[in-house]
Formats: structure tokens, C-alpha cells, sequence
């Protein structure tokens, strides 16, 4: 209808690609068309409103003409924007666009920086276009009515149009509506400054975060370093404690050492003088038994016919004469004196040493066994010495067994290489001693016995008394039971 009609230029029969475009009810287009009595509209935030409300169409946001200041916008020519747009914002450089197509494509190059049209006309566009780098950033608040317009001199074609729009459905309203418009004004999530404040916002959550992070493992250091002092700290004090537990329990131990020492000095001097007292009372028997060993010899010199008297009387003498031994005995061992060596048998010493503590080893019930080689070679001695040896030893081996234990000494001749020697050993049938008291045995003080039993000085005073001899004495658990000990005596 439009080919060759005298208003070619008209707006609704102009161009070709205008032909269906949409009616702006401006004062001027009411001059020559007549506008349709329903007009399209789309839905907006749950209100309805009309499809011509300018957008701002671009790349980047311009959410309102005053950002647009100084920059080039574009406009279609024989469009109500561009005149808008010049009242409104007299600052922006309007450039004009033969339609919305090449507007949108002047976007994409750059050559604007934005494009003041309406939704539906450029959603269009944009759609069948498949422009993905353009969006709508603005709303403006002007309204311009749009709609379908006949021209004024075809009323025919006006009432045409009214039955048909009449006639559609509004399903079929907005099946048409979809067809045209395919942008939505962006919301506030789509936004740059939602973004920038959404990253600022994320920038500031992960700043804390590792903040927090940083000073939980700051702190997690400095707690762990406080608990390592503290542990260390707390190792450091178990150590002193047990030192000082340690040196408390050395020092107990030295103080009952000193208290069983202080004890065995005092029994010492104690048995010193009943030592003593001993040799007193020795010498006080010594005497009478003198006056009776004399009325003996007379007694028996007299009686002479009768058998038995005499027989009495010479088991009274030997009896006497065993008694005068003992005491002679004892005086001897209980005299101080010096260290002084004579020629003597080993065997006679022994045997005068076992008289000395015959009763105590009777009263055990104790049995002595003598096993003394015979022709052995006398030796060097200092016989009061080598019977307090002896003597310690026969003393230790009875009270180191019960009743009816059995003491074996032996004598024989050995030799070391190019020396001789004589050989005594004292056997028992004790307990013997254990392996942890065996190198403590030969120590001042030390003993096993009960108190009141030992002073822990006889196998000490031995010792002494054999280093002086030269001889070497060797103390060992027999393999059969009990305690042996092996005295070595130079035999030059």
C-alpha cells in the first residue's frame, strides 16, 4: 500500500524496514496517524507498564543520563529520543543512527558509548543479532506512549485494525510480547556496583579470614611454645626432685651408715674391754688351777696302791692341764703386741686355735673335721696373730650354720710359679654368701649378722693380719654348699 503513495516519506510508510515498526504518540505523529485504542504492554516488577519507556542501552553501566555527560550517545533518526535526550541532557553528544541495528553494532566497535531507545524495539535487536556484550543499564523515568497507528485518511484500515487487535487473547498478548522483548532491566545482582561490592565484600570476608587464620596459628605457636617451656620447665623440677630425692635417700644411707658405724665402734671398744677384763680374770684362774695342778702331784705321789683313785686323779690332772691351756691360750691372743715371726707348724697352730673355741662348737653341736697334711715345713708366724685369724674363721663358719653343721680344715703344700706355699682351707656348710655381698665382705663394718651378733671387723682384721704374713687369702661359694675359704702362706 505504501509503493508510490505521494507521503513516501511518512513515518509508518517510509522506509521498508519501518513499515511495522511501532506508533510513538507524540503531538507530532498524532497529526498524521491514528493510534490503535490498545496499546502493547509488558510486565515490570509485578506492574504493568508501557513498552515505549526509554532504556539505556550499552556495554558498560550508565544507569542514568547525567553519567552519560561529555560521552557519545546514540539516537535513530526520525525517533522522539533524540529530542529527548537534547532537553534532558544537553551535555551529551548525540550521534544519529540510520536504525537501532547499526546504533547496536556502533556499541560493539566502540564508536559510542551508549544508546537511548526503547525495550522492546532494541530487545529485538539484540536478540536476533546474537549480541552478547550489550545489555540495558538504564531506566529513564519519561513515558512515551507506543502502539499500532493507521494513517487518518484510512478509517477503514483503522476500524480493521481495532477488531483485530479486539480479538486477540491475552495469552495470545503475551506470546507476542515474548516475541518482541527478550532483555530485562538488570536487577541489582546483576549490577557492576553489586558486584564490586559483592568482591569488596569477599575481599574483606577472606582478609578476616586469613587474619583470623594467621593469628589462630600465631597463637597455636605461641601456645605451643609456652607449652614446651612450661614441659620443659616441668622435666627440668621432676629432675631436681629426683636429685634431691636421690641425695636425700644418699644422705639417709650415710646417716644410718654412720649411726652402724657409731655402733660397731662401740661394740668394738665394748669387746676391747671385755678383752680385757678376759686377761684379768685369766690371770685370777690361772693361779688357783696352778695350786691345784701342784695338790694333784702330791695327791697322786701319796695314793699309788689304789688303781682307781689313781686313775681319777690323772683324768682330773689332763683336765687341769686342758683348762691351763686355755687360759694360756687366751692371754696370749688378748696381749698386744707387736708383729714378731718365728718358725712354726701351721698344723699346731691350727689345732691350738680349734681349742680355743671348742666349747662354742660343742654347744652348736657343730662337728670339726682336720684334715692336716702331715711333714709340712714350719714357716714364718706370728703365732698369737695367725690364731686371731683362725679363730675368726671358725667363729664366722659356726655362726653361719645351724645345728650339727660340719666345719672341714684342710692343710697341704702347693706352689706358685718358683715359690712354695702352704695351704689352709676352711670349709662350712652355710648358706655361703651372695654374689652381690661377695666384694663387701672384706670391708670395715660390713656385716650380715643380726646387731649384737658381729662388729663386722673379723674377715678385716684377717686380711690385715695376712697382708702382714705376705700370705693372700681367697673367699668362694663351695660347689657343693657353703662358704670356702683358702689361705696362702709363703712357705720360704
Amino acid at each position: 500500500l505504501a509503493e508510490g503513495h505521494p507521503k513516501a516519506r511518512h513515518p509508518l510508510v517510509g522506509d521498508r524496514q519501518r513499515r511495522l515498526a511501532l506508533f510513538g504518540q507524540t503531538p507530532e505523529q498524532r497529526q498524521d496517524a491514528a493510534p490503535a485504542a490498545e496499546h502493547v504492554a509488558v510486565p515490570d516488577h509485578g506492574k504493568h507498564r508501557p513498552i515505549g519507556r526509554p532504556q539505556v542501552v550499552a556495554g558498560d553501566e550508565y544507569p542514568s543520563l547525567e553519567t552519560l555527560a561529555e560521552k557519545r550517545a546514540a539516537v535513530v533518526s526520525g525517533e522522539q529520543w533524540g529530542a529527548f535526550v537534547a532537553t534532558q541532557a544537553p551535555r551529551i553528544k548525540l550521534v544519529y543512527q540510520p536504525d537501532t541495528a547499526t546504533a547496536l553494532e556502533a556499541i560493539s566497535r566502540g564508536d559510542v558509548s551508549a544508546l537511548v531507545s526503547d525495550m522492546a524495539t532494541v530487545s529485538y535487536y539484540i536478540h536476533r543479532e546474537g549480541m552478547t556484550d550489550i545489555r540495558i543499564v538504564g531506566r529513564l523515568d519519561e513515558t512515551l506512549e507506543m502502539g499500532i497507528a493507521t494513517r487518518k485518511d484510512w478509517p477503514e484500515l483503522n476500524l480493521i485494525m481495532e477488531k483485530a487487535l479486539d480479538s486477540i487473547s491475552h495469552k495470545e498478548r503475551q506470546a507476542i510480547a515474548r516475541q518482541w522483548i527478550h532483555l530485562k532491566v538488570p536487577s541489582l545482582v546483576l549490577g557492576k556496583a553489586f558486584w564490586v561490592l559483592l568482591s569488596s565484600v569477599l575481599v574483606i570476608i577472606t582478609l578476616v579470614f586469613l587474619g583470623f587464620i594467621f593469628w589462630n596459628r600465631s597463637l597455636r605457636g605461641q601456645v605451643a611454645a609456652r607449652t614446651r617451656k612450661l614441659k620443659q620447665e616441668l622435666e627440668w623440677r621432676t629432675a631436681a626432685e629426683l636429685e634431691i630425692q636421690e641425695a636425700y635417700d644418699r644422705l639417709s644411707h650415710t646417716y644410718n651408715e654412720c649411726k652402724e658405724t657409731q655402733l660397731q665402734w662401740i661394740r668394738a671398744a665394748k669387746m676391747e674391754s671385755v678383752g680385757s677384763l678376759a686377761a684379768g680374770v685369766a690371770h685370777e684362774v690361772k693361779n688357783p688351777l696352778m695350786q691345784i695342778r701342784l695338790g694333784l702331784d702330791y695327791v697322786s705321789k701319796v695314793v699309788v696302791s689304789d688303781p682307781v683313785s689313781s686313775g681319777v686323779l690323772q683324768d682330773m690332772e689332763k683336765a687341769v692341764r686342758r683348762a691351763d691351756a686355755v687360759i694360756n691360750n687366751l692371754l696370749d691372743f688378748s696381749r698386744e703386741s707387736e708383729l714378731s715371726k718365728n718358725l712354726c707348724s701351721l698344723n699346731t697352730v691350727i689345732e691350738d686355735s680349734f681349742t680355743l673355741v671348742q666349747h662354742e662348737l660343742v654347744k652348736k653341736g657343730i662337728r670339726v673335721e682336720l684334715d692336716l697334711q702331715s711333714h709340712l715345713p714350719s714357716i714364718l708366724l706370728d703365732e698369737n696373730k695367725i690364731h686371731q685369724v683362725f679363730i675368726n674363721l671358725l667363729q664366722n663358719a659356726t655362726q653361719a650354720m645351724s645345728r650339727n653343721g660340719v666345719i672341714h680344715i684342710s692343710t697341704s703344700q702347693g706352689g706358685w710359679p718358683g715359690k712354695n706355699i702352704l695351704i689352709a682351707e676352711v670349709k662350712d656348710t652355710g648358706p655361703g654368701v651372695s654374689p652381690e655381698n661377695m666384694d663387701k665382705i672384706l670391708d670395715p663394718f660390713y656385716t650380715t649378722k643380726p646387731i649384737g651378733k658381729g662388729t663386722g671387723l673379723g674377715l678385716y682384721v684377717t686380711r690385715n693380719i695376712l697382708e702382714l704374713h705376705e700370705a693372700k687369702i681367697e673367699i668362694f661359694n663351695h660347689e657343693e654348699g657353703g662358704l670356702l675359704v683358702r689361705i696362702l702362706f709363703p712357705a720360704e
